[in-house]
């Protein structure tokens, strides 16, 4: 059985990119053992879980000429068409009776990769099983927010705590 895991980068005071969606405050931090966490959690990686927007950034700004998730199966949440892919599928509404079953089939994780709408509409349907959550030492002042107000309360369970570069890593799970 695998896991539905939000695994994801914040700023210090909470934001997952600048107002316009910008992540280029992250890109300074990849060192060769923050990327060892990243190669880590993405080995049991089957199936990547992204919003439009995350999708839209991907394929034009962070990663236009190669596919970064090639060989995973892709569901985008998304009201509009997408290109046709193989193994990309979309999707127009959070099911959580399709995405229960798919985790539970699944024999590797599924990787809740952002937006922070798509994270909203999974914890509002408590689907997510863990939050690996990478801190960044940085005050943005304005952004857009990780978590965004309207989701019933949750406990989740600190697992793990680990650092590196000035940054700090949170491994979360539901009790």
């Amino acid at each position: 059985m695998g896991k539905i895991v939000c695994y994801i980068t914040q700023s210090l005071d909470g934001y997952l990119a600048r107002p316009d969606g910008a992540i280029d405050w992250l890109v300074k931090y990849n060192s060769a053992e923050v990327m060892a966490w990243y190669e880590e959690f993405y080995a049991r990686v089957g199936t990547v879980i992204l919003g439009r927007r995350t999708y839209d950034q991907l394929v034009t700004e962070l990663s236009p000429e190669e596919w970064p998730y090639e060989g995973k199966e892709t569901l985008v949440y998304t009201s509009t068409l997408l290109p046709p892919k193989e193994g990309l599928h979309p999707k127009l509404s959070v099911d959580k009776e399709e995405l229960a079953k798919l985790r539970d089939s699944a024999d590797k994780d599924l990787w809740l990769v952002g937006g922070a709408h798509l994270l909203n509409a999974f914890l509002e349907e408590d689907l997510v099983d863990e939050l690996i959550l990478t801190v960044i030492p940085e005050l943005l002042g304005e952004g857009i927010p990780l978590f965004l107000p309207g989701f019933p309360a949750k406990i989740f369970d600190l697992q793990n705590v680990r650092w590196a570069d000035y940054l700090v890593e949170l491994h979360y799970v539901r009790p």
